[in-house]
């Protein structure tokens, strides 16, 4: 499993870059000896908070405070909705956009109001049939959560008819076991992009890339767009 990378950070808290396949910590179901949280603590000693939650599958962004005053600011601001996410997806099918157009799923889940804006990236045609037509239509999105339902972002993709290509739980399932087949990938195709707080009066921003390995990935199956071929 890749290692987990520190994209930003101050002596109050740091923002990391989680490995698809790592759990935040050790639940119920996830009794994982290699968590996120245990490998940074190894790292930077026990006094380190994790504030925010990703699904196993999912990579991208996890803040983390480094003393328990921070983690009560922190978490405050996270209950409050004060802090503004940044989603990358792969889907099936192609929404009806353009590229930079933003559509805004508002559905309620499980009774709670939920929405999450989503922009088109880019779309590309596989030359491989991933169901029952020859070929596959498959687009990248970036999506704004306004909501933090949990998993807000896969439930409101697969209700609009877009499964997000992996998820294995709210996906499609027979996608997933032949798109495994054919390009041998099991993680998920949804990464946590970037996150924008504020902490003790100031904003921060902070930005982590998908890993190497699905950069090559998204570059084979053609979306990724010209103006980040220079860092495939």
């Amino acid at each position: 499993m890749q290692t987990p990378e520190i994209v930003a950070q101050t002596e109050h808290w740091l923002v990391v870059n989680k490995p698809s396949g790592m759990v935040v910590h050790r639940s119920r179901g996830a009794n994982d000896r290699y968590t996120l949280v245990k490998t940074m603590r190894d790292e930077l000693g026990p006094d380190v908070f994790p504030v925010n939650r990703l699904d196993r599958q999912t990579s991208g962004i996890i803040v983390m405070a480094r003393s328990r005053d921070a983690a009560r600011e922190l978490s405050t601001a996270f209950a409050e909705r004060e802090v503004k996410k940044t989603y990358e997806a792969v889907v099936r099918g192609w929404p009806p956009l353009e590229p930079d157009e933003e559509h805004l799923i508002d559905r309620e889940l499980t009774g709670k109001p939920a929405s999450t804006r989503v922009k088109l990236v880019c779309k590309n045609l596989l030359d491989v049939s991933l169901g029952v037509h020859p070929q596959t239509r498959i687009a990248r999105l970036r999506l704004f959560p306004k909501t933090g339902l949990t998993p807000q972002i896969r439930r409101h993709l697969r209700g609009w008819g877009y499964p997000i290509l992996n998820d294995q739980k709210h996906g499609d399932r027979t996608l997933n076991r032949t798109f495994h087949d054919v390009y041998k990938v099991k993680r998920m195709l949804l990464h946590s992009r970037s996150i924008t707080f504020t902490f003790d009066g100031q904003e921060y921003t902070a930005e982590a890339d998908w890993s190497g390995r699905t950069r090559g990935l998204l570059h084979y199956l053609g979306v990724m767009p010209e103006a980040e071929l220079d860092r495939a």
